[in-house]
């Protein structure tokens, strides 16, 4: 197993949201990958209807299937996150990209911006494992 001790924030300032990223360790195995980072909401917000979420891509940019589990603080504006994923068929990964993006779910909404990914390529961090 290779430990990536990453630790880099990533900010998010949109016109109607902010929310800071900080990814702390990447763990890669020939067989699975986890990821340890926290979220934090900026003031005024919360997880209720928006997620601030990452998304793990190999080097053709296809999604790792991960699972993760987390968990809210009282007030519901921070959040400790791990992803865990097991690779199909022990693929072989030689860089791991780390993309943060909002997810709207406001459910029961007529206005379709509650209903949508927002990608923050520029934000992607790119890990490379060879």
């Amino acid at each position: 197993m290779i430990i990536h001790h990453i630790n880099k924030e990533i900010s998010i300032d949109d016109e109607d949201f902010k929310a800071l990223i900080n990814i702390e360790q990447l763990r890669v195995s020939p067989i699975s990958v986890k990821l340890s980072y926290t979220s934090k909401i900026g003031e005024g917000y919360s997880f209720e209807n928006r997620d601030i979420k990452i998304e793990l891509l190999d080097q053709n940019g296809e999604s790792i299937n991960v699972g993760g589990s987390g968990r809210y603080n009282e007030d519901e504006t921070y959040m400790e996150n791990i992803f865990e994923g097991n690779l199909e068929d022990n693929q072989k990964l030689k860089s791991i990209k780390i993309l943060p993006y909002q997810y709207y779910m406001e459910k029961n909404s007529d206005n379709p911006k509650y209903h949508h990914k927002i990608d923050y390529e520029d934000k992607a961090i790119i890990i490379d494992l060879d």
